[in-house]
């Protein structure tokens, strides 16, 4: 239910092209792109932890950000002087596919780990299959071919300006949580004599 609720409130944000704006502060923020922790946290964990990420975006690449360095930057912001009347749109260092995310998850687990593209449609059909209401997971498809169609394939340099260091890569992201074990192969169940 939180997944679809989450889903339903990223949908109608992006639609409205809502964004974020602290005015105490005078930080405003801007930020459409997918998350490094999308990966192990959510709707991407289960797919990755059984071998095969099927997903509906294609060859698009994305500025996947860790959390972290968002958490950093709104940190500095609302701690530190210089940041007013700042705009931080925050991306990772590198514009990656999700075949690229997915070959560092796998090299990060030692697991062979795939990505299968799929269309929209088609993954709107698949999670259909898997129960979940026609109405939210048209949506879905909807909301992902939207906002995979290159409109994110580019760098900024929010976290640089706002923290005077680089941002995280997507393979530190996937050695550190790797190391956390959740993304290991989920274990065969036994039948019961």
């Amino acid at each position: 239910m939180f997944l679809i609720c989450f889903v339903v409130f990223s949908f109608v944000l992006f639609k409205l092209n809502i964004h974020f704006e602290a005015k105490v502060i005078g930080l405003r923020s801007a930020n459409e792109h997918f998350y490094c922790q999308n990966f192990d946290e959510g709707h991407l964990l289960e797919p990755v932890r059984s071998g095969n990420l099927v997903f509906p975006a294609g060859q698009c690449a994305e500025p996947f950000i860790d959390v972290e360095d968002i958490v950093d930057v709104v940190t500095a912001a609302l701690t530190e002087e210089g940041h007013r009347e700042q705009l931080y749109e925050v991306t990772g260092p590198e514009l990656l596919t999700f075949a690229d995310a997915v070959r560092e998850i796998s090299t990060a687990t030692g697991r062979k780990i795939l990505y299968t593209p799929v269309s929209a449609g088609e993954y709107a059909s698949a999670l259909m299959e898997e129960g979940m209401p026609s109405e939210v997971a048209g949506m879905l498809g909807d909301l992902f071919s939207t906002i995979l169609d290159g409109r994110n394939s580019h760098l900024s340099d929010g976290v640089q300006r706002a923290l005077g260091r680089q941002p995280r890569s997507f393979a530190e992201y996937a050695k550190r949580t790797a190391a956390s074990g959740v993304w290991q192969a989920p274990a065969a169940t036994k039948a019961i004599a």
